[in-house]
């Protein structure tokens, strides 16, 4: 929610915007992306949702399309808003059986219509390297943590927390970066 304006905004994984699909052993399955929506209206109402990630198209490889697990904040003032998101798209396959998988920020100013896709930007990574995520504990499905979030710190910072998985099989660690805000 926006702490000034009182905007409620909503992100979430959705597959509505792919026209390709990922090749997996159990079948074939739509590329996800990442949606955003607001409501200015206390939630009686909400705009059409838009996909904002800037995960690279990938012909050779779909798969690598894929953004999951987003999380959303506005800054303490009110004047941008920041989603943070997983994806695919440094993934090489190499060695065989990694799955190379980063974390990744994207951010709109309010004084911009974030209900447009081309006015998210200045993407950051923010893990240091690509992470395996088929080490990470299988719980219905590769599992990064249930202690992940955003939040504000004042104005002009923001702090994610996000598991990454380690090296060693079934075992993921938490991790947060100070993001200083466009």
């Amino acid at each position: 929610m926006n702490p000034v304006t009182g905007a409620i905004y909503l992100t979430w994984q959705d597959d509505r915007f792919s026209t390709a699909t990922c090749t997996t052993p159990t079948g074939s399955i739509p590329v996800d992306g990442i949606a955003f929506s607001e409501s200015v209206d206390g939630g009686a109402t909400s705009s059409t949702p838009v996909m904002i990630n800037k995960t690279p198209p990938n012909g050779a490889n779909p798969c690598r399309q894929q953004a999951f697990i987003p999380a959303v904040v506005a800054s303490g003032n009110g004047d941008t808003i920041v989603v943070t998101y997983y994806d695919f798209r440094n993934d090489t396959n190499t060695p065989a059986g990694f799955e190379g998988t980063d974390y990744f920020a994207v951010f709109c100013s309010t004084a911009t219509a974030c209900t447009n896709p081309a006015n998210w930007g200045n993407e950051r990574k923010l893990t240091d390297a690509s992470f395996n995520i088929l080490n990470a504990p299988v719980a219905g499905g590769h599992f990064l943590g249930d202690y992940m979030g955003l939040a504000a710190s004042g104005s002009t910072t923001v702090f994610p927390v996000f598991g990454i998985a380690t090296t060693n099989p079934n075992v993921t660690a938490e991790f947060t970066r100070k993001i200083i805000l466009p």
